[in-house]
């Protein structure tokens, strides 16, 4: 941290976020020089996404849950606005946070939200049938099928007349 007011300053921002519903993210992607990062649900499947950094900058967007896949590359928008309104209910100062961040991930002009959405477990759960499949495919052919072609015999065969 930059200096002590700026850490007693990131460690009431974090409590004030808490309060108002924001949750831990472990799974966040840490961008350098960041102190933490937090997350709060909202409706219509989206979340406000708040990262302090350790000189006491906040960046924050609105984005997809994290809870699809799409969220890798899906629109976002800053949430400048919701980040200062909640720091402005809870008396602190709203300086600090950055009004000329832009999300880079998906930001387009005129890009729309993907209309379909894939829980991210719901697509663990069909890579994980695909892969059992394909080994369970693969111990039956060579159990079962390639047992019944003599390709050893065949290749056998083949060799001796080859000789001759």
């Amino acid at each position: 941290m930059e200096d002590a007011a700026t850490a007693t300053w990131l460690r009431a921002a974090k409590a004030a976020f808490l309060a108002n519903g924001f949750k831990r993210d472990p799974k966040a992607f840490r961008k350098p020089g960041q102190a933490w990062s937090l997350i709060r649900q909202e409706d219509e499947d989206m979340q406000i996404h708040v990262r302090a950094f350790k000189d006491g900058r906040l960046e924050s967007e609105v984005e997809l849950s994290n809870k699809y896949v799409q969220h890798l590359w899906s629109h976002r928008r800053g949430a400048h606005e919701e980040v200062s309104a909640i720091l402005a209910e809870t008396g602190m100062p709203t300086e600090r946070v950055s009004e000329t961040f832009v999300p880079i991930t998906g930001t387009k002009e005129g890009k729309k939200m993907p209309e379909g959405r894939l829980k991210n477990r719901t697509a663990a759960a069909t890579a994980l049938a695909v892969g059992v499949g394909l080994m369970v495919g693969k111990h039956y052919l060579q159990k079962v099928i390639f047992k019944r072609v003599p390709v050893a015999k065949t290749a056998h065969v083949a060799r001796k007349v080859l000789r001759k």
